[in-house]
């Protein structure tokens, strides 16, 4: 026996939808602004006492002069160590011959005229 598919009732879906009421705009009552405005008390000037300026002058003491004490200066000199001659060795002079082989050709030379 072969059994029966009853299938599926789609009793499907009722849309009650969505009621809009709106949004009430109450406004905005503006009271205002009450400027009370400001009261200008004024400003008392009680003026500005002048005492003037009292010069008391300047006390003028001077500059007293105490000179320049001049303490000299002392010359101590120079203490001279002098100075050590150590001497310079003379280490003589060797003679190649030479120059007296010169005078003697000068002499003879002389000796000629």
């Amino acid at each position: 026996m072969k059994a029966s598919d009853t299938g599926w009732t789609d009793t499907g879906w009722t849309d009650t939808g969505w009621t809009d009421t709106g949004w009430t705009d109450t406004g905005w009552t503006d009271t205002g602004w009450t400027d009370t405005g400001s009261t200008d008390t004024g400003s008392t000037d009680t003026g500005s006492t002048d005492t003037g300026w009292t010069d008391t002058g300047r006390t003028d003491t001077g500059w007293t002069d105490t000179g320049w004490t001049d303490t000299g200066s002392t010359d101590t000199g120079a203490t001279g160590t002098g100075w050590t001659d150590t001497g310079s060795t003379d280490t003589g002079w060797t003679d190649t011959g030479f120059e007296t082989k010169i005078l003697q050709i000068t002499d003879i030379y002389k000796s000629s005229k």
